[in-house]
């Protein structure tokens, strides 16, 4: 009878460490999604990507991150186009291709700092966002481009969240110190901190006539913007013509 309690316990003290054992799957900290990816002939890799599963929430950290700018909505069915940002990785005629992705029942959406709907984003608005691969039996096909070209992150449809640079950077607590602001030339430089810490370079940024300036709780305008302040700005057009152009 001990016996058969020791193979019990033995038994169940193995199933306990089977089901704590964390799952094992891509991640972003395995590097960005490779240029060739999903092309012909080439090996698999060690891991793959998260794959959703019905009924469970995944688990943190298993979504992949992806930045580009809002292009095209459907906010009945939480459906967008998302143009990718253009990076290292990619080869030069995967620039500015989309993902066609659809929000996740559960998925959140932030804008200027608070949880919105998709409708309130304006078209143009440079995003952050966190993906899932499609499903498994998903054949919605990829978004034309040129020559039938795809982005790399083109099966990553599933959208867990999105949110504007202005929410992207509250949440991490960084904060843009403008260094210059010519309200005639329409140029503004800024230096990214965080913590208090210079966090990179001066960076040029293009302002529009029609940028909206936020003053407190109520509005200002170009002039209203002065050196050494500390502030909180989306962006359109970003890597399309240099760091991009300031919207709010």
């Amino acid at each position: 009878m001990r016996l058969l309690t020791f193979v019990l316990g033995l038994v169940v003290t193995a199933s306990a460490l089977i089901a704590e054992e964390p799952l094992r799957f891509r991640t972003d900290a395995d590097g960005p999604v490779p240029a060739d990816s999903g092309r012909k002939g080439l090996p698999k890799e060690e891991f793959q990507w998260y794959q959703l599963v019905g009924g469970q929430f995944p688990p943190p950290g298993s979504a992949h991150a992806v930045s580009g700018e809002l292009i095209h909505l459907d906010h009945l069915e939480r459906r967008f186009l998302f143009r990718v940002d253009r990076n290292d990785n990619q080869l030069r005629g995967d620039w500015d291709l989309p993902i066609d992705a659809v929000m996740l029942p559960y998925g959140a959406v932030y804008f200027h700092g608070s949880p919105a709907d998709v409708r309130d984003i304006p078209l143009g608005t440079h995003l952050h966002g966190l993906f899932y691969l499609r499903a498994p039996d998903d054949k919605t096909p990829p978004p034309p481009g040129p020559n039938n070209r795809v982005t790399p992150e083109v099966d990553f449809r599933r959208c867990f969240q999105i949110e504007d640079d202005f929410s992207f950077d509250w949440r991490r607590q960084r904060l843009w110190k403008i260094d210059s602001v010519d309200a005639d030339t329409l140029k503004l430089v800024a230096t990214p901190y965080q913590d208090g810490n210079a966090a990179g370079n001066p960076r040029t940024f293009d302002l529009q006539t029609h940028t909206r300036v936020f003053v407190g709780n109520g509005f200002g305008d170009l002039h209203s913007i002065r050196p050494g302040q500390r502030v909180l700005f989306n962006l359109t057009w970003a890597t399309l013509y240099g760091p991009g152009r300031i919207t709010d």
